[in-house]
């Protein structure tokens, strides 16, 4: 049986990268030929291009003299020359890690591939505003209806679908033989619109933490705190500091880019790739994020950590720490840790959903 996944796997984005590399090899695994549709969507592709010199330069010379531009530039390139070292880490993990087809642009050059089955997901892959309008590849439309289909833990980014944008989704979305999303409020949406899915698990927890450490690089850090986040509060790096102080750890930080506005005391990460990430998460004393992936990995590790939930589109985070009795890690403001994460109760819980999760899949494999 040739299987062939549609998901956002091109783009720079550890989450996303990560989730199509385990769904792949999960499947892989349990004994099917299973690869990545390598299909590279200009919205997502083109927001991870590396950063040349050029780039700082016309930024920067429309408002300033040609010596300031240069100036500025230079600045900028050499902050950021480790977020190229960063992007050719990416991009040897895609074309060596991950197992993928030939690039392919359109419906005829799927179809040319003979595949038996099309997954589609994870990621958002349902979310108009990153896709321009819905995207009926991401929907497996059009691709034959001898082929069998299937939704795994795909989402749209919220737990409802706009009621304007219904019925083109609901046509889209008749398209599969099976639905499964990754977020709880969804699945009860579409099923209360007649729609039959299933809540499963993010792709990234199909493997388990001994098939994450297989591709893990060496790191030199020891004895510290990770922090993994986006659009922090103001106070979050300083409260930060400050709770790695009473435990007497430094504090490491992944960043997509060198910044200016956080402390120098702050070890930042701006040239991790996939594998690189994966061993900062496995090697860490404590954890901070308020990411889900981020969240998903601690677990995976089995990390004493906090999370500090976005104001908005914390669904998925929500739903997961609550599937697996986790919701008193949920903080905000100064931070604490009065209470010891026993993971024992937690794994049982998480290889529950996990055998759910991979049973929705092999099910429905056999199906037609």
């Amino acid at each position: 049986m040739k299987i062939g996944i549609i998901t956002f796997h091109y783009a720079h984005n550890y989450g996303a990268v990560l989730q199509a590399y385990a769904l792949s090899t999960r499947l892989c695994l349990e004994g099917y030929d299973a690869k990545i549709i390598d299909l590279r969507r200009s919205f997502i592709y083109n927001q991870y291009l590396p950063l040349e010199f050029s780039y700082f330069y016309n930024n920067y010379r429309e408002n300033n003299s040609i010596v300031l531009s240069l100036l500025k530039s230079c600045k900028c390139y050499w902050n950021n020359r480790k977020r190229n070292v960063q992007w050719k880490r990416f991009d040897n993990f895609l074309n060596k890690q991950l197992p993928h087809s030939k690039r392919v642009y359109n419906i005829e050059d799927i179809d040319k591939l003979k595949l038996d089955v099309y997954i589609s997901g994870s990621d958002q892959i349902w979310n108009d505003k990153l896709t321009n309008g819905f995207d009926p590849l991401y929907f497996c439309n059009g691709f034959g209806v001898d082929k069998q289909k299937i939704a795994y833990a795909a989402s749209n980014g919220s737990e409802l679908v706009e009621k304007s944008k219904l019925e083109e989704f609901n046509s889209l979305i008749s398209n599969f033989d099976a639905i499964s999303v990754r977020e709880k409020g969804l699945s009860d949406f579409l099923n209360a619109n007649g729609i039959k899915s299933v809540n499963v698990l993010d792709p990234i927890f199909l493997l388990d933490k001994n098939d994450w450490a297989k591709i893990c690089s060496p790191i030199s850090y020891s004895d510290y705190l990770l922090t993994y986040s986006f659009s922090e509060e103001p106070s979050f790096f300083s409260d930060v500091l400050d709770f790695a102080k009473l435990k007497g750890l430094k504090v490491v930080s992944i960043l997509f880019h060198h910044r200016d506005d956080i402390d120098t005391d702050i070890i930042q990460i701006t040239d991790a790739g996939p594998m690189e990430f994966l061993a900062y998460f496995r090697n860490a004393s404590f954890v901070i994020t308020n990411s889900f992936h981020g969240t998903a990995f601690s677990i995976l590790n089995e990390k004493q950590f906090l999370c500090v939930p976005p104001g908005k589109a914390r669904g998925r985070i929500d739903s997961l720490l609550k599937s697996l009795g986790l919701t008193s890690r949920i903080q905000s403001g100064q931070f604490h840790s009065d209470y010891y994460i026993d993971y024992k109760d937690v794994l049982t819980r998480l290889n529950e959903l996990r055998a759910s999760s991979l049973s929705f899949l092999k099910s429905n494999l056999k199906s037609k």
